[in-house]
């Protein structure tokens, strides 16, 4: 007998903790749905410097012509140097001809 209630005693204890927590928030009133979405849309928000930017056809005015110029040429310097060669290995799978790396002699 004293089975039969505890049984009885842990459905209705589970009956009323799952009716107790439904009644909290209802789809509707959700937290999660009433701000869906505004943290990415505040995060955007605060990356822009100047939201109005693109509405501006004017040119720039505001840098020198001899700063632009030594801007560009040494981009165009770094460019063009001649930079390390990575070795490149070709291995041929299934039977092994040769392994050849370039750079090797």
């Amino acid at each position: 007998m004293n089975k039969n209630k505890l049984i009885l005693f842990m459905i209705l204890m589970n009956v009323a903790l799952m009716s107790g927590c439904q009644a909290l928030y209802t789809a509707q009133q959700m937290p999660v749905t009433e701000n869906w979405g505004r943290s990415f849309e505040a995060a955007q928000y605060v990356q822009r410097v100047h939201p109005d930017a693109g509405q501006n056809t004017q040119a720039v005015t505001s840098m020198e012509g001899r700063a632009c110029q030594a801007v560009m040429e040494s981009y165009y310097e770094q460019i063009q140097r001649e930079r390390p060669e990575t070795p490149i290995c070709n291995i041929v799978l299934g039977k092994i001809e040769s392994v050849h790396c370039a750079g090797d002699n």
